[in-house]
């Protein structure tokens, strides 16, 4: 992410010249990356600031209820680590959690899921 993309031409640049500041800079500061021109200032960006960061940091929570095996103690951090957890209880088979997850570890707890 680039912020106060607009000081980059002394201030001078209007929306219209906005994309082509933040493609030039791209190809200056992250040739190759994943990158987000902003100007907080102008208002310039932050749509676009606002979707990167969902996709990279926010995925959308899935709620699930799991019983996972007390052999599988890193899933149960796993679970800490990235989720919410709602409700944990221990039985005869494991731990069972309820709560969310990110949905792009859901697939990482899907033969451990209950109902």
């Amino acid at each position: 992410m680039g912020n106060k993309i607009d000081l980059l031409t002394g201030g001078q640049t209007d929306a219209d010249d906005a994309l082509d500041l933040e493609l030039q800079a791209r190809s200056v500061l992250a040739p190759g990356k994943e990158f987000v021109a902003v100007s907080a200032a102008r208002g310039w960006g932050l749509q676009r600031l606002k979707e990167a960061i969902t996709a990279t940091v926010g995925d959308e929570l899935k709620g699930i209820k799991v019983r996972i095996p007390y052999t599988n103690a890193t899933l149960v951090n796993v679970f800490r680590q990235y989720g919410h957890v709602a409700k944990q209880e221990y039985d005869g088979e494991g731990t069972v959690i309820q709560g969310r997850i990110p949905s792009r570890l859901e697939p990482r707890f899907r033969a451990y899921r209950i109902r």
